[in-house]
């Protein structure tokens, strides 16, 4: 059985490693580069990576709430049953960071404004969940990523298509 600081060890290891694979490269000459081949996560992803309690590379409702309900304890910094949301947003940032979807008060249906039950918090989760389900609703690793960067190499026009504004005078199709 995984302690309550076991548990929180290993989601701070889980969450550096996955941070730094997400952060640019700082190259020998001070400039950011990009990490061609690099996967990234989609937001709201590496909360549902570290409730993975049986490391079999998929998450299911049962872990789903487990993990919630540690998560909950951890982010509830003064104890007291309910989150508010500068508890939240503390949390969120220890985690995932500032702008990850899981820092947004509104994930979580609150009945008493700026107060987050554990079920409430429960429930948020298990609602976040189901945008990463496979048809079984169990979510799978793959679908918590995004696919990897393309190398330099790959870009047309070295990659200057980037920098183009784009043609918004052919609006044929929009709105349609």
């Amino acid at each position: 059985m995984i302690t309550a600081a076991g548990a929180g060890l290993c989601l701070s290891l889980i969450g550096t490693s996955f941070a730094q694979e997400r952060l640019p490269v700082r190259g020998g000459n001070g400039l950011n580069e990009d990490r061609a081949g690099a996967t990234f996560l989609k937001s709201g992803a590496m909360i549902f990576i570290a409730f993975d309690r049986n490391l079999d590379l998929e998450i299911t409702h049962d872990e789903i709430e487990a993990g919630a309900r540690l998560a909950f304890r951890n982010a509830d910094q003064d104890g007291n049953g309910v989150l508010t949301p500068i508890e939240q947003r503390n949390w969120a940032a220890r985690f995932a960071g500032e702008n990850d979807v899981i820092a947004n008060p509104r994930l979580f249906p609150a009945a008493t404004p700026n107060q987050v039950t554990e079920d409430e918090f429960v429930q948020g989760m298990l609602t976040l969940s189901q945008r990463f389900e496979n048809d079984e609703g169990r979510i799978m690793f793959e679908t918590l990523t995004l696919g990897p960067g393309r190398e330099r190499g790959d870009r047309e026009n070295g990659g200057a298509d980037r920098l183009l504004r784009p043609n918004i005078a052919d609006r044929s199709g929009a709105n349609r």
